[in-house]
């Protein structure tokens, strides 16, 4: 064989590979995306099983709140409330991430559903309920922070805009 028939071949050989391996990628797809709607039909089912009359409460109708478990948001819905409230986005909108928390303070980073960017955010939990402390992409002021009493564990250092220096906690 001669250079160029060998080229051709080995081309041919790799043609077919690719073509081969994105019917099987292609087959693969389709049987996961088969799965999981059986698997909805299947949840589908149980929920229509589901006696309707079993102690169901009419919307709209009051309920004694000693009948009813408290229902607990977690700490992250809470905090994702909160940072829609302040910039009056719909929580559906806010895509938060907790990067720590110890229940009474937290932090993490946020941005919103077609913004470019994010930033930091601070929040704390002031009577019971989370707060949006600071947040934003520059310095955090210890002014602002200080009234809170953040661990410096979640903020080693802020800016003290009073004397102009970077103070370490």
């Amino acid at each position: 064989m001669d250079r160029k028939s060998v080229i051709i071949l080995v081309l041919a050989i790799l043609l077919g590979a690719i073509l081969a391996g994105g019917g099987v990628y292609l087959w693969q797809s389709s049987k996961d995306d088969a799965d999981s709607e059986a698997a909805l039909d299947d949840a589908e089912d149980s929920d229509a099983a589901v006696d309707e009359d079993a102690d169901a409460i009419p919307l709209g109708e009051a309920v004694d709140e000693g009948d009813v478990e408290e229902t607990m948001i977690s700490d992250e819905d809470a905090i994702r409330q909160a940072m829609a409230d302040k910039y009056s986005k719909d929580v559906s909108e806010v895509e938060l991430v907790v990067g720590d928390n110890n229940g009474e303070y937290a932090r993490g980073s946020v941005s919103f559903a077609g913004e470019m960017g994010g930033g930091w955010w601070l929040a704390a939990k002031t009577g019971g309920t989370w707060e949006i402390v600071d947040d934003g992409n520059g310095v955090i002021l210890c002014s602002v922070i200080e009234p809170y009493d953040f661990p410096a564990s979640m903020v080693q250092e802020c800016y003290d805009d009073t004397t102009g220096t970077v103070v370490i906690r």
